[in-house]
């Protein structure tokens, strides 16, 4: 199990032939995070396992794979579809915001002599816990509208209570998780407002304030007796800051090289 979720994870990470074919070779059937079928299936099937797959974890559908008895058998697919129809298609079905990927695989040459001339398509579900549970759309055949669908197994059925409930959580905490790794760029952005909402400078003539900053440094020179401090503004304005992280950064770099 374990080397079947590292091949998992390397197409999800660095989807190309070789984590494909190394995916085909280890001839395992289906289970909860991926899914072969022989040929392309009806759109409302293939958004039903997109759906479930998306609130599951994320998956890999597997297409010109077929599947019986925990074998695999890669015959491939007779042609490959063209992956703007596919999309058009499924987007009438699934949320605008849930993301996944088509990729098509066309093996000429392959030390795997099973593939050679073989075509296949990969549909590619990335997890996305922070938006979960994603819903059904619209209503169509074997898909039922505003549904949440999830993996049992390896089929995609419609959450029960618990199945819902442990979605619910995961959402959770993922925002938890993603509040408090906040990027670098949030944060100067977020500190760069905070500075905006405090004046540096009080003018004599209240007056100035109305012309833009740029130009009244030309016209004042900058010179004292057109203003005064603000004794309530930071010691250390936003740039000077920024400059201090940049030294820090620095020598957390030369350390770094040193060890």
């Amino acid at each position: 199990m374990i080397a079947i979720k590292e091949s998992f994870a390397r197409i999800l990470e660095q989807p190309d032939r070789v984590a494909v074919r190394d995916l085909l070779k280890s001839n395992f059937g289906e289970l909860n995070f991926i899914d072969f079928k022989a040929d392309w299936i009806e759109n409302n099937k293939l958004a039903r396992h997109i759906l479930a797959m998306v609130n599951s974890g994320g998956g890999i559908i597997v297409l010109g794979v077929s599947e019986q008895d925990g074998k695999i058998d890669p015959m491939g697919l007779s042609h490959i579809r063209d992956k703007a129809d596919i999309q058009n298609s499924l987007n009438k079905l699934l949320p605008n915001n849930l993301e996944y990927e088509i990729l098509d695989f066309t093996f000429e040459e392959t030390e795997y002599g099973v593939l050679k001339g073989r075509n296949f398509q990969l549909i590619l579900v990335s997890n996305q816990e922070r938006y979960i549970p994603f819903l059904s759309k619209n209503e169509s055949k074997s898909l039922k509208k505003d549904t949440i669908y999830v993996r049992r197994g390896t089929q995609s059925v419609q959450a029960n209570y618990e199945e819902l409930q442990k979605i619910l959580n995961q959402r959770i905490e993922s925002e938890y998780d993603s509040s408090s790794e906040m990027k670098l760029e949030e944060h100067l952005a977020q500190l760069k407002t905070l500075y905006s909402h405090i004046k540096k400078y009080f003018y004599i003539d209240p007056s100035w304030d109305l012309i833009p900053e740029k130009e009244r440094k030309s016209i004042m020179d900058e010179q004292e007796y057109y203003r005064r401090k603000n004794n309530k503004y930071p010691n250390e304005d936003f740039e000077d800051f920024v400059v201090r992280l940049i030294e820090i950064k620095k020598q957390l770099i030369i350390s770094g090289i040193k060890k």
